[in-house]
């Protein structure tokens, strides 16, 4: 089944009250944690669950400016900052490491927050992704727009290896750029030698990937079924 980026719904205010009303959720759990037991443990989750918010805020912005045909230039210094932050979202997927037994709760509670957040995360970061979408098929056709969203997705799964394994965030662009593009150019000139990275983005961007179109076929299936059905009225 063909995907038609025209049919596949924009991500609206709907969307957007419940994912933040997982936040919300998620965010309670991890302060009621803390409030029990005292513990700093996964009081770190609230700042990434801010950070997995801002591409989706940029987006939507963007979508709110491109409503009427503008100018593709005009747009290239926010999309570059919506790319910039975007892996901060699906990030949150990777703090499932820090899942383990501890004595101070149960572990089914901590399991509880870690997929409360990582649920929400990668919906947000879907959401983003599709208003993106929709705003690049505007100035591009829909074969390249897909390879467009595909090259982010791999993109998003090296900047996820970059935070989680050498510790990088979206801020050291600024606050420490040398550094930063240095070990990315390392990274990718040894390429051959670090099978770590070659694995872990591989598989990451195969599961964005995946996911995300899958996501795409469940949202264009539900689209065909509502006019089959406005026909028949």
């Amino acid at each position: 089944m063909k995907i038609q980026t025209k049919r596949i719904p924009d991500p609206g205010n709907k969307l957007i009250s419940i994912l933040l009303m997982t936040t919300i959720i998620a965010s309670s759990l991890i302060l009621y944690r803390h409030e029990i037991t005292g513990n700093k443990t996964y009081l770190f989750l609230l700042w990434n669950l801010f950070l997995a918010w801002i591409p989706l805020i940029i987006s939507t912005s963007l979508k709110a400016y491109t409503s009427k045909k503008r100018n593709g230039l005009l747009l290239l210094l926010p999309a570059a900052l919506w790319l910039l932050f975007f892996p901060n979202t699906p990030y949150i997927i990777t703090d499932l490491v820090h899942l383990k037994p501890r004595n101070d709760i149960a572990y089914w509670y901590d399991f509880l927050i870690l997929i409360f957040c990582c649920f929400n995360s990668l919906f947000i970061a879907f959401a983003s992704l599709i208003q993106m979408k929709r705003i690049i098929h505007k100035y591009l056709p829909d074969w390249l727009s897909h390879i467009t969203t595909i090259s982010i997705l791999v993109l998003t799964s090296f900047g996820i290896y970059l935070g989680r394994f050498e510790r990088y965030n979206s801020w050291d662009l600024v606050a420490q750029p040398v550094n930063l593009f240095t070990d990315i150019y390392s990274l990718i000139i040894n390429a051959g030698q670090n099978h770590q990275m070659v694995y872990v983005v591989g598989i990451l961007a195969i599961f964005l990937i995946l996911n995300y179109f899958t996501l795409l076929f469940i949202v264009n299936d539900a689209s065909h079924v509502n006019e089959s059905a406005q026909k028949e009225k």
